[in-house]
């Protein structure tokens, strides 16, 4: 009597003599298959590893760079503009270098969905934990609207952000293109003092250059300039020293209707005039 697996085996033969492709057994015994999960089950794990450490770094990245490559030029520009004339103004200076040293970027999160710039920012500052969050539409010129679940279209700010400090929130704006009762921009500077700590804040000479200082650690890169007054910072688009990108986006910039024309074109045209007249003279001479 034949062994059972050769019956199976050969019937599985016959059966693929109706396949239209060759078949193509393995000499391999099961006990040789077991194994061969085996081994590939430790590369799997392996390359998962990889895969997980290679995430991690690239979490890990963006923190240090955004901090030395964003927020550093953007700070040292606003610090710029700051007169020293007095010791009161290098006081107040060496106050907000001390500030920036004891800041430290822990989470940079941006993702563009749409015509949408959605930004997540997570610090640590004087030993207060900070999280920003900004939402920014491209259009600055037209107003945003939502289709929500219930099917109902529903008015949306065209840029919206809230900071809090040790998860309360202190400063936030609404801004509507349209304006009207919905815009918002508030900042309570009393807790906002008495979180940072109020020497702190009399150090860099009141709450302003605070709202202002923390605006440049938090506000989006790519933030268009007409939205830089309406964010709670008391920041201008000057002194926020925008992106070329953000500039790029700025949808509404406008030359001033003032400007005068370019030197180059203003000395190109009388040059023309100044050399076109002898042409002009000399022509009528031979006549």
């Amino acid at each position: 009597q034949a062994h059972p697996l050769f019956h199976c085996v050969g019937g599985c033969r016959e059966m693929d003599a109706l396949s239209a492709e060759p078949i193509n057994y393995s000499s391999l015994e099961a006990d040789e298959f077991e194994n061969l999960s085996d081994d590939d089950a430790e590369g799997n794990d392996e390359e998962d590893g990889q895969e997980k450490n290679v995430d991690a770094a690239d979490e890990e990245r963006p923190t240090g760079l955004i901090q030395d490559s964003l927020i550093r030029p953007r700070f040292e520009h606003w610090l710029a503009q700051h007169p020293v004339k007095t010791p009161i103004d290098s006081s107040r200076r060496e106050a907000l270098q001390d500030l920036f040293g004891r800041l430290q970027v822990t989470s940079y999160n941006m993702e563009v969905l749409s015509s949408e710039r959605c930004l997540a920012i997570e610090f640590s500052l004087a030993g207060r934990t900070g999280c920003y969050t900004q939402r920014t539409h491209a259009d600055v010129s037209s107003a945003v609207w939502l289709l929500t679940k219930g099917g109902v279209m529903e008015l949306t700010p065209n840029i919206a952000s809230k900071l809090e400090l040790d998860e309360v929130a202190l400063i936030g704006c609404e801004h509507y293109t349209d304006g009207g009762a919905r815009e918002r921009r508030w900042a309570d500077e009393t807790q906002l003092g008495e979180v940072i700590g109020t020497d702190v804040v009399e150090k860099l000479g009141g709450c302003t250059p605070l709202l202002q200082f923390l605006g440049l650690i938090c506000m989006d890169e790519g933030t268009p300039a007409a939205y830089v007054d309406a964010l709670p910072f008391k920041l201008t688009s000057a002194s926020f020293a925008v992106s070329e990108r953000a500039v790029g986006n700025d949808v509404s910039s406008k030359p001033s209707a003032k400007a005068p024309r370019p030197v180059a074109s203003s000395k190109a045209a009388t040059a023309k005039a100044v050399v076109s007249k002898p042409h002009r003279a000399a022509s009528q001479g031979r006549k």
